[in-house]
């Protein structure tokens, strides 16, 4: 039934995470080169002052933007084929906990409370919907 493995929803969980701090920072550093305040203490790739929006600092606003946006590209991808199989699973339940866990990347306090359950009820649904999904027994963390 599964395409996918455990480490592969852990993955794409952590993948998320950069996911939305790669659009953050892409965001951010956009706004300060329009504003030309590029000078607030972010740095390049390799710890390079970004000084304009011009030359040397915009090539790094260049490969930052270039590096987050390959960062999403790749969560965008393993979360299509994890999403492909969780939609398999019968419960809806089980399908909410997995996507708010290991697509949008929420901690457990965040599943329960868009769950409207305690975050102990949230990892026994997650208990059962890993061994629906994966035919064994795994501990949760």
């Amino acid at each position: 039934m599964n395409t996918i493995t455990y480490e592969d929803l852990k993955n794409c969980a952590a993948l998320a995470i950069e996911a939305q701090n790669a659009q953050e920072r892409i965001l951010k550093l956009r706004s300060l080169a329009e504003f030309g305040g590029l000078t607030c203490g972010i740095t390049g790739g390799r710890g390079t002052p970004l000084k304009d929006g011009t030359g040397e600092g915009g090539s790094a606003i260049a490969d930052i933007t270039n590096n987050a946006q390959g960062r999403i590209s790749e969560y965008l991808s393993k979360s299509g084929q994890v999403e492909q199989t969780i939609n398999a699973l019968q419960n809806t339940k089980h399908r909410e906990v997995l996507k708010l866990k290991y697509i949008d990347g929420y901690t457990w306090p965040e599943v329960a409370e868009r769950m409207h359950y305690d975050e102990r009820q949230c990892r026994r649904i997650h208990a059962v919907a890993l061994e629906r999904l994966f035919g064994v027994h795994r501990q949760t963390a």
